[in-house]
């Protein structure tokens, strides 16, 4: 189910979200509210299932704390993890998802003395896979464009956005002078929706998206 919403909207419901969320937990519903407090919380929804997306991975920021420490203590500094995960998906493959953290598929990339690997972390065992300097090279010589990149939201135009209520994520996590830092794809900000999203050229071109492209292609020849 696509939904259409204005930047104006966007705003009040993040600016309102938490008092929102609060109303909600009094017992109150839709029908017992004026229309405008109506309208909020349908913005509200949109945004819970926004930042839904964004809540995912409070476990995959232990285990990169956890993998980031190993790393500088072996005093390895190219390094990476990417989390990728589904909001309102259905999983068939039950032993797949016995093996995953809160339903996400955890990938760890890191370089160490020349040569470069790539494991998979979840609740079964995973080995560590020499791979191409294909992933690690392309994140070193982008580094500084990735850090300061961000995917756009789908827009059909300047001020109307455009969300769903299921999409797929990939979810990067760095370590950029000791400073941890994350980046958040949402695969529908990159549809072009019959050339209605006016954002789709300018996030495939986004560093961060094609190295997620890269990684894919890793992972798919080494799995």
């Amino acid at each position: 189910m696509n939904i259409v919403f204005n930047e104006e909207s966007f705003i009040l419901a993040e600016k309102t979200q938490s008092a929102g969320i609060a109303n909600s937990l009094t017992g109150d519903t839709l029908c017992d509210m004026p229309k405008n407090d109506n309208m909020k919380i349908i913005f509200l929804s949109i945004l819970f299932s926004i930042s839904t997306a964004f809540g995912q991975s409070s476990e995959a920021e232990t285990i990169f704390r956890k993998e980031r420490d190993k790393m500088e203590h072996a005093k390895i500094d190219k390094f990476f993890m990417m989390e990728t995960y589904c909001v309102g998906c259905f999983y068939s493959d039950q032993a797949k998802l016995d093996c995953m953290y809160d339903g996400s598929i955890i990938y760890f990339f890191w370089s160490d003395s020349k040569k470069s690997y790539m494991k998979t972390i979840g609740k079964c065992d995973s080995s560590s896979i020499e791979i191409s300097d294909d992933v690690l090279g392309f994140y070193e010589r982008n580094i500084q464009a990735i850090n300061n990149e961000t995917v756009k939201h789908y827009q059909s135009d300047s001020a109307n956005y455009i969300s769903v209520d299921h999409s797929s994520f990939s979810k990067f996590y760095f370590s950029v002078n000791d400073v941890s830092i994350t980046k958040l794809i949402d695969h529908f900000d990159l549809e072009s929706g019959n050339s209605e999203n006016i954002n789709y050229q300018y996030n495939n071109s986004l560093k961060i998206v094609m190295l997620e492209k890269i990684c894919k292609e890793t992972i798919e020849k080494n799995h």
